[in-house]
């Protein structure tokens, strides 16, 4: 049997051709790719439609073995962010401060000029975001609830080696210390005011003496680190160990003694944007 869905892929769907033209097709501002997904199932939903899975049908995608484009003078460009916030500042209302906390790095991308999209919302009289939550995705937030209001973000550097926390990569996998290169990515961490410290959607908890990225825990936005401004510590609080770069292995990271006088255990966050 079908049954409805929040949202769907961006390119694997079929929509009555003349509905799709009443929605405004796909935002025109929208570049190259990323961020249509939300887009096009938003609009829908909060305009009127709706959105099916049909188990029985069956959709091919060929993936290429190369890229057989290039991104021209957009190259370097923060094209997904910028899509996102298309989206973001079009339908998701006062929900959008959510999305900043989990990307705060991206509240200052321009999303270019939004009239002909708000026209749209307004011409066929589209609901709010919290009509879609409560109606529509009413089933996400007890899995995945909002998250609170982050404590320190950005990069967290050490200014006694120079080098910045990084999740090292891999799922799961280390997080150690590494050159700052500014650019975010593994280096960008927040840690919310409940105490969770996370680098984009994976958490990062203790496993002996290492710090271990991986899955949150769900229906969680809670944690167990701290952040003295004072020290510079970053505490794993159920056992009063601060986060410690590894001296004769430089890229490591343990937890050891909270020591006010150790270099090693300082931390200073940076904020930056796209």
């Amino acid at each position: 049997m079908p049954f409805r869905s929040p949202t769907h892929a961006g390119g694997l769907f079929a929509i009555d051709r003349l509905w799709f033209q009443e929605l405004g097709y796909y935002d025109e501002g929208l570049q190259i790719w990323g961020g249509e997904q939300y887009e096009l199932s938003f609009k829908i939903w909060q305009c009127g439609g709706g959105i099916l899975f049909v188990p029985c049908s069956h959709v091919g995608h060929v993936y290429r073995s190369h890229m057989p484009y290039t991104f021209g003078k957009l190259s370097g460009k923060p094209i997904i962010s910028t899509n996102m916030m298309r989206v973001i500042r079009t339908w998701m209302d006062e929900y959008a401060q959510y999305y900043f906390i989990r990307e705060p790095q991206a509240q200052n991308v321009d999303p270019g000029d939004l009239t002909a999209q708000l026209a749209l919302k307004e011409r066929l009289h589209c609901k709010s975001f919290k009509w879609y939550m409560d109606n529509v995705a009413y089933d996400v937030l007890p899995s995945y609830p909002l998250p609170p209001k982050n404590k320190v973000w950005g990069e967290a550097r050490n200014p006694h080696t120079g080098k910045c926390l990084d999740r090292m990569g891999g799922i799961p996998g280390p997080l150690g210390v590494h050159g700052c290169h500014g650019y975010g990515g593994n280096q960008l961490l927040r840690l919310n005011v409940e105490g969770q410290l996370a680098q984009g959607e994976w958490c990062l908890t203790p496993k002996g003496v290492r710090v271990e990225a991986n899955h949150c825990t769900k229906g969680t936005v809670n944690g167990p680190w701290a952040y003295d401004e004072e020290t510079g510590h970053i505490i794993y609080t159920r056992s009063r160990q601060c986060l410690t770069v590894d001296a004769p292995r430089p890229g490591d990271l343990t937890l050891t003694r909270c020591d006010v006088d150790n270099q090693f255990q300082k931390f200073v966050w940076k904020e930056f944007y796209q």
